[in-house]
């Protein structure tokens, strides 16, 4: 549609003219592969969404984000341990074990499948475990930070601004303290003033978060702006509402800490306790049938 050419220039113009190091509005998570790509990047478009959305809550939104990532799995996976044992079984059969290093040269044939074997299952379970965890990481840290965001943002409306120039501003504020934060919000403002839809825009930048109060953020935002309510009293009792869950959250660990202490403790103490008590009884049972 003209409508959507003309927004996607407009947000492709405003990702180019913010420079290399600032992320790109253009996110290209409906990517298709074609050529060489479609032996490394799967063909199935459900199965990259879920993969870009990972990278994405990762905090890897460029446009080669889906691309590069499974160029890294196939190269670590498959070109490096087939390289290393194909140098190997080559310099073994050339003579020329020994100018690859005593290290490699000390090696056998059986101990260079290991490697480049293990060198596989590293290749492709490595990637996906490390953006687990980032994921995992990231999620985190917004979590933590976002309450306070939304008391700074109620405190901007309250202070007489509009809640697109306080929700910039706050995210200007908390760069240093929540970068993961102020990046998705710095992002969806810039999304809504090149032409992206708002609610569109929020729906995307709660996605991108990954946790349940930013996709309930979203929607009690565009909920305010249909009907016409107060954005900041709305806030308030929301960001008092997280503060709750998060209370009722850490009573909870704390609750369980004591079951899982126990489980630990009877793990660590029981061998000693069955010294302690049966020891001197076997002692004495194998000296009456010695003597």
């Amino acid at each position: 549609a003209p409508d959507t050419a003309r927004i996607a220039r407009r947000m492709h113009a405003a990702g180019v003219a913010k420079g290399r190091g600032a992320p790109r509005l253009m996110r290209d998570l409906a990517y298709t592969p074609s050529g060489l790509m479609k032996a490394l990047v799967p063909l199935e478009a459900k199965e990259r969404g879920v993969v870009a959305q990972q990278l994405a809550q990762a905090g890897f939104t460029g446009r080669g984000a889906l691309v590069n990532y499974y160029v890294l799995r196939t190269f670590v996976g498959l070109v490096l341990p087939i390289g290393f044992a194909g140098l190997y079984f080559w310099a073994d059969k050339a003579g020329r074990l020994a100018d690859l290093g005593p290290a490699i040269a000390g090696l056998d044939p059986m101990k260079v499948v290991q490697i480049a074997a293990a060198g596989v299952l590293i290749g492709f379970y490595g990637p996906a475990y490390f953006v687990r965890m980032r994921v995992a990481n990231r999620r985190t840290r917004i979590r933590l930070a976002f309450p306070n965001a939304l008391d700074l943002i109620k405190i901007a409306i309250e202070a007489g601004m509009g809640f697109d120039a306080a929700m910039t501003r706050v995210a200007q504020e908390i760069r240093n303290a929540a970068p993961d934060l102020s990046r998705e919000m710095i992002d969806a403002q810039r999304e809504i003033l090149a032409g992206r839809e708002r609610t569109a825009a929020y729906l995307a930048m709660a996605s991108r978060m990954g946790i349940e109060e930013a996709r309930s953020f979203a929607a009690l935002i565009v909920q305010s702006k249909q009907f016409g309510t107060s954005a900041a009293h709305a806030l308030s009792v929301y960001s008092e509402e997280m503060r709750q869950r998060r209370e009722m959250m850490a009573q909870e660990k704390a609750n369980k800490l004591p079951v899982q202490m126990s489980a630990v403790m009877a793990v660590l103490m029981l061998p000693t306790l069955i010294i302690v008590t049966v020891g001197p009884a076997i002692l004495r049972y194998l000296d009456f049938m010695t003597n």
